[in-house]
């Protein structure tokens, strides 16, 4: 090592480890044995790390035990390498806060964090309360799940590759409670409810909702942002993650999708999320179009609308300003174009989370792209999205 980095004061180097991506963070270690003690022992700041895409697993990704991603900040695609007991995983459901949500051959659930290897399985699908394993007589292997529909007495069979590659899961998210502890909720995509469970619980607990037409849940700012569509424009409630059960502590209907959108688009379908910006709210609707531009399915627009707490309405804005929203099957990440410059603001990232279309269209490329608010133009972010296919990429925000 030159003699110029011997006399770098521990601070200073702490304090310039701290102002690196991870990729960067990670190069430190193997410069010399004191700046590898320097590095772990200064906190990665997750803030200073732009997103990355999940790609999707290739067959040697699943035998070697790899993850492979796309930086986008730095244009660099890379693999890093998961420890032999990650479960043999195919698909991911859900990205918050560096944690990613796999589902295993068995549809169970566990909880990754690709940069650490730390996997905590959660609670088996077969603890729902309307979730039954069908068994072979001679072998106890699971062949199907029954599915009951309650208070009806009715009930679904779907086979075990049905249940693994059409997720009975529509999106998983982590959140924080006041003890550290963390809580998990679920969004079913068969019958659309939510379901919890803390760190030290055995089995998932349906939650007691106004609604079971749920399509999304997210954790921002300490609080799970849940988006039902019972209601023409929708509804959005908020839950308390450290009350046991969650507890349901504001409702908020969203926006209706305006007509100037219907009228472009008359055959169309929305998405909602919910984006947390220096602690305003933020209505994210993705537009999609069937048959367009040649695919089966694609976005063709976003509308933005911000709360106005005072009166409790969305206001339709333009302008998100230096920064951009990232959405699919994560919690919406807000990135400054400021930080990251190859990275547009005023943009929203988007990637393919339509999963009835993904797991019927396999072959097809991915939905994904960056929709410009300010002239509603969508441009491409990665060179070879028409060599993905399946399963969808998804966002994550590395964290240690």
């Amino acid at each position: 090592m030159a003699d110029w980095s011997c006399g770098v004061p521990n601070e200073l180097l702490c304090s310039i480890f701290q102002s690196l991506c991870f990729l960067d963070y990670r190069r430190c270690h193997a410069v010399c044995a004191n700046w590898n003690f320097v590095a772990k022992t200064c906190r990665f700041r997750h803030s200073r790390q732009s997103p990355w895409l999940m790609l999707p697993r290739s067959k040697s990704d699943n035998q070697d035990g790899t993850c492979c991603f796309y930086d986008l900040a730095n244009r660099l695609e890379f693999k890093i390498p998961l420890p032999p007991s990650t479960p043999n995983w195919r698909h991911c459901v859900g990205s918050s806060h560096g944690w990613l949500f796999i589902v295993d051959d068995l549809c169970e659930l566990s909880m990754l964090n690709p940069l650490t290897g730390a996997c905590f399985p959660l609670p088996s699908i077969t603890t729902f309360p309307d979730v039954e394993a069908v068994l072979e007589p001679s072998s106890s292997r699971i062949l199907s799940y029954r599915f009951s529909y309650a208070p009806m007495d009715k009930y679904d069979e779907y086979k075990l590759e049905e249940v693994v590659e059409y997720n009975y899961y529509e999106r998983a998210t982590v959140g924080w409670t006041s003890d550290s502890s963390y809580v998990v909720m679920v969004v079913h995509s068969i019958y659309e409810g939510i379901s919890y469970a803390r760190s030290t619980d055995t089995s998932w607990h349906p939650m007691e909702t106004k609604t079971r037409d749920f399509e999304y849940i997210a954790f921002h700012d300490n609080l799970f942002y849940g988006i039902s569509h019972t209601q023409h424009n929708g509804l959005l409630e908020i839950f308390e993650p450290s009350y046991n059960p969650p507890t349901m502590i504001k409702r908020i209907t969203l926006s209706t999708p305006p007509q100037r959108v219907l009228s472009l688009y008359p055959e169309c379908a929305f998405k909602r999320y919910v984006a947390n910006l220096f602690g305003e709210l933020f209505q994210v609707d993705r537009v999609f179009c069937w048959k367009y531009m040649g695919h089966e399915y694609r976005t063709c627009a976003f509308e933005v609308y911000k709360l106005d707490n005072d009166q409790q309405t969305w206001l339709n804005v333009k302008s998100i300003g230096d920064y951009s929203f990232f959405v699919g099957d994560n919690d919406v990440i807000v990135i400054s174009a400021i930080d990251f410059p190859s990275i547009k603001g005023n943009c929203i990232y988007y990637t393919d989370d339509y999963h009835a279309g993904v797991y019927c269209h396999q072959e097809t490329s991915r939905d994904l792209g960056v929709f410009s608010l300010e002239d509603g133009k969508i441009t491409s972010y990665y060179d070879k999205s028409s060599e993905l296919t399946y399963p969808a990429p998804i966002w994550t925000v590395p964290e240690l």
